[in-house]
């Protein structure tokens, strides 16, 4: 993560980092506050959305938006989505509906301050 942000501080573009599907109930929302926030740190020109994916839990996204998680994407029925949304606005927390099709999956990068500077490259057009 921060290898990415450190590129694209260095090209002077503004990133979205969208956590893996899920990754609320398998990181929980402080660790993902603690990773995003040591990364902002480590590189503080950088321009940087972190939003955390709830994946289809209610539960993980009340427990985001409680640790203070201001970026997040839950796919929960219609009920609780619009409920969270409601509360989320509230709390000043945005819930992301972006496509993440084109994102640049660090999981399977080899290289990823070079496939970072291609995807940028890439994104720019």
């Amino acid at each position: 993560m921060i290898a990415v942000l450190a590129v694209a501080a260095r090209h002077g573009r503004a990133v979205r980092v969208l956590s893996p599907p899920g990754a609320a109930a398998s990181w929980g929302a402080e660790v993902f506050a603690a990773m995003t926030a040591a990364a902002a740190r480590a590189v503080p020109a950088a321009d940087a959305t972190f939003i955390l994916d709830c994946g289809d839990a209610p539960g993980h996204a009340l427990a985001a938006i409680g640790a203070g998680i201001r970026h997040l994407r839950i796919n929960a029925t219609a009920l609780a989505q619009a409920r969270l949304e409601d509360l989320a606005r509230q709390a000043g927390v945005a819930i992301d509906r972006g496509d993440a099709s084109d994102a640049l999956d660090l999981f399977r990068c080899e290289n990823v301050p070079q496939e970072a500077t291609e995807w940028l490259g890439h994104a720019r057009k």
